[in-house]
Parts: structure tokens; C-alpha cells; sequence
């Protein structure tokens, strides 16, 4: 797994910690869910290529 460091907004930080406490979970792992869930909606919407090989 791949480490970054990046500064959220303050306002951003308190919606993630908010997530974790209502799931009971730590705030990274909220974080890693709530990216995961953005970048799986993202390569969703990636045209698929036409080129077929």
C-alpha cells in the first residue's frame, strides 16, 4: 500500500471524524474507505477505449 501525506480543510477533517465516530472506526480507515469509494466512482465514469486488440 502506498503512503501520501496531504493537508485537508479543517471543516473536511471534521466530516471524516464524524464518519468514524458513527461507524466506530478510526478516521484513517473512514478516509481510506470515503477515497475509495471517489475513486471507484471516478474510473466508473472513464469512457471505456475503443480500440480493441
Amino acid at each position: 500500500m502506498k503512503q501520501v501525506a496531504v493537508r485537508l480543510p479543517s471543516p473536511l477533517i471534521e466530516k471524516i471524524d464524524a464518519i468514524a465516530v458513527h461507524h466506530c472506526c478510526r478516521p484513517s480507515a473512514a478516509m481510506r474507505h470515503i477515497l475509495q469509494i471517489g475513486a471507484d466512482a471516478l474510473i466508473d465514469q472513464i469512457a471505456p477505449s475503443p480500440r480493441r486488440f
